[in-house]
């Protein structure tokens, strides 16, 4: 629902077991919305699955983000984000922001994408593709053994944030 001032997450309850992995969805976001965002979450196999994180810029896994990795894709200009509508990999909160390792603009507004995203990884990096092109790519270290998860939030403002056809892979 379009509420002010939410954050969700949903959480695999078995482990990946490899450091390359690929997930590919739908991401949906209401036509209203203006709204932070969702991430897709990389946690260690400590990571409980009933972790939810704050709303607002923490995007439902932030501040406490011990050994989470977030790609996250955003609405909204969170603080140090090249501006709305990007996609950016963060591991870990500094104060209130985000650190973001990398980012970059999305190539159609968040709420206008409703192709395919596939995020991809190795042991050393993620890579982000949008309609089958690569948007962003990040070096990162990802564990070998992690937790998949998603989240989303929203802030001061109301939006309603969803994923569909989750296909999750590992080499």
């Amino acid at each position: 629902d379009n509420l002010l001032q939410q954050a969700g997450t949903a959480w695999d309850t078995t482990l990946l077991h490899s450091a390359t992995t690929s997930v590919t969805f739908r991401p949906s976001v209401s036509a209203t919305s203006n709204a932070d965002g969702l991430a897709v979450l990389y946690g260690t196999a400590k990571t409980q699955s009933t972790f939810v994180g704050g709303y607002g810029y923490d995007l439902g896994f932030a501040p406490n983000t011990t050994g989470i990795t977030a790609v996250v894709f955003s609405e909204y200009t969170e603080p140090g984000a090249p501006g709305p509508n990007f996609v950016g990999v963060s591991n870990g909160a500094v104060g209130a922001k985000l650190r973001w390792i990398a980012t970059a603009l999305l190539p159609v507004p968040l709420k206008s994408l409703h192709g395919p995203v596939t995020v991809t990884t190795t042991a050393t990096s993620v890579s982000v593709y949008v309609n089958g092109a690569r948007v962003l790519k990040a070096t990162t270290p990802i564990s070998a053994t992690a937790r998949l998860g998603f989240s989303g939030s929203t802030g001061g403002l109301t939006g309603a944030h969803s994923i569909s056809g989750v296909v999750a892979t590992q080499a």
